[in-house]
């Protein structure tokens, strides 16, 4: 049974939208949905609707949703996915420092939320936000355009502004204009260059997530029959899906966690192959413009040390394997819809229905399960490990080869693992989380206003919301009230720094704001 998050029966939900950490720096912790455990973070962890991340003190962090949405945390700074799904992405700030990046070519619905403001219907520009207490909050719109929402109105905020609002039940506002970047600025629009100047995007489409980390570790090679692949810089006997661990969460069960730099895109979109003695990671259909499909492994899996005991959860082997699947492979999904565990011997491989819809038509290799039974060489990347050291993450660097005998009396499992999760299963790393790291029992109870409510079920793209236009250049200086309508500048000031206004009501017949929400 799966210690901490409930594991969720597929029939009821479909698969999650999954957004990746990309970058770790320092101290950082996730918590997995409702499971009140805060385990350390470290880069190529997924992350889903639900799921919270802190960051303790000179730390940060960076997720990235899609190709074209990453959120990043500064130092002392919690948040919460309250809603993730493709056309819509609603992030909760509880506290600290952040920045959005929405790059162009997305078709998601974006808010972000504090207690005291929500910033709706972000568009493609660059935003800084900031929340140093329940009561006040700061959006500095360095790219693009935005407006704040409170329940007694809203306000723009263009490009080169910061907009300050404090209070919660009467909040005042000061708009001003934006200070000079800092070095938290400065690391954000490099690691945007980063992201939008990849070479690697010139080999495939544009739908893939962490392909910028392809540039620095290996090259773009021709592959015949398989246009461009991409090969790692590795050691002579390196194997993919070895250098990482099998984590549990409440959908998927186990998905796979690389720590090699690059460990995201080459190990939950497209396949491997083997070929001139060299592995190669090939994109797949993802690079002929369709969008590529996300999961959490491409890989097949085996038995060993034993015998079937018939279907069921009861355990079939003394040790698991694994190997990356080729270009011809089907996948055999381990998760969803009440799958049940099953298994087929290794000498019937060859009679079994392989070919991937993916795969380039007459091609005479691409199939690894084929080619294993016979290639002792492509065998050694079958990595095995205990069934217990899988449920707690322990894989070796040099697992025990799988000799003829060994995979001759193997099978190969089909549908649910024979395996049960347990508590350490969450754990991505081999750590404990550092106290820096956690965030306060009050951030983690706190409230927020949410221009558009976190469904309850998943929704589609949400209505288009009024929106007020911006206040003239003259009076864009100085605290004021928020109101549904430009506010003047005060009269005897000229609108100077150091006023604060009202938001005011909203208009008769607008509706009840939406409810304030907890984190």
């Amino acid at each position: 049974m799966l210690l901490g998050p409930q594991r969720i029966n597929a029939q009821d939900e479909p698969a999650p939208v999954v957004a990746r950490i990309s970058v770790v720096h320092g101290d950082v912790s996730i918590m997995r949905g409702e499971s009140k455990d805060w385990v350390p973070a470290t880069a190529n962890v997924s992350v889903v609707r639900g799921d919270a991340l802190a960051t303790g003190p000179n730390s940060r962090t960076e997720l990235e949703f899609d190709y074209a949405n990453v959120l990043r945390l500064g130092p002392g700074t919690e948040v919460k996915l309250a809603e993730l799904t493709r056309t819509r992405i609603q992030i909760q700030v509880a506290a600290g420092l952040v920045d959005f990046a929405n790059f162009k070519g997305t078709g998601a619905y974006i808010e972000i939320d504090t207690p005291n403001i929500a910033i709706p219907s972000l568009g493609e520009g660059v935003y800084r936000i900031q929340v140093n207490a329940a009561d006040y909050a700061q959006l500095t719109v360095r790219k693009g355009r935005a407006e704040v929402s409170t329940p007694q109105g809203s306000r723009n905020v263009d490009r080169g502004q910061t907009i300050e609002v404090k209070g919660t039940t009467t909040p005042e506002y000061q708009l001003t204009q934006a200070g000079e970047k800092d070095n938290w600025d400065r690391w954000n629009d490099e690691r945007d260059h980063t992201i939008t100047d990849a070479q690697a995007w010139q080999y495939t489409g544009h739908a893939y997530t962490g392909l910028e980390d392809l540039d620095r570790y290996g090259d773009w090679v021709q592959v015949p029959g398989y246009d461009w692949c991409w090969t790692p810089y590795v050691d002579a006997g390196w194997a993919p899906y070895r250098n990482g661990r099998w984590v549990a969460d409440a959908y998927y069960e186990w998905t796979w966690v690389g720590y090699e730099p690059w460990g995201w895109a080459p190990y939950h979109y497209g396949r491997w192959l083997s070929y001139d003695s060299h592995w190669y990671w090939w994109p797949g259909a993802g690079s002929n413009g369709a969008r590529p499909i996300w999961e959490p492994g491409y890989v097949a899996f085996f038995g060993f040390g034993g015998r079937p005991e018939g279907s069921g959860s009861a355990p079939v082997s003394d040790s698991i394997g694994w190997c990356p699947l080729g270009p011809r492979d089907q996948l055999n999904p381990w998760w969803g819809r009440g799958r049940t565990f099953s298994s087929i011997n290794i000498a019937d491989i060859n009679n079994t229905s392989n070919t991937s819809q993916d795969a380039p038509a007459g091609q005479a290799y691409g199939s690894n399960l084929q080619e294993i039974t016979t290639n002792t060489n492509l065998r050694s990347a079958i990595t095995t490990v205990s069934l217990q050291d899988f449920a707690i993450g322990r894989v070796a660097h040099n697992p025990q080869a799988v000799d003829d005998d060994i995979f001759e009396q193997g099978i190969l499992l089909q549908g649910a693992l024979p395996v049960a999760p347990t508590k350490v299963s969450l754990q991505p790393v081999d750590r404990l989380v550092s106290p820096a790291a956690l965030p306060s029992p009050a951030a983690i109870n706190q409230h927020f206003y949410a221009r558009n409510p976190v469904p309850t079920h998943r929704a589609s793209l949400p209505p288009e919301q009024h929106t007020v236009p911006s206040e003239p250049e003259s009076a864009q200086s100085g605290w004021r009230h928020f109101s549904t309508h430009p506010a003047p500048a005060n009269p005897g000031t000229g609108g100077g720094q150091g006023e604060w206004k009202h938001f005011g009501p909203r208009p008769s017949g607008g509706g009840s704001p939406p409810p304030a929400h907890e984190i």
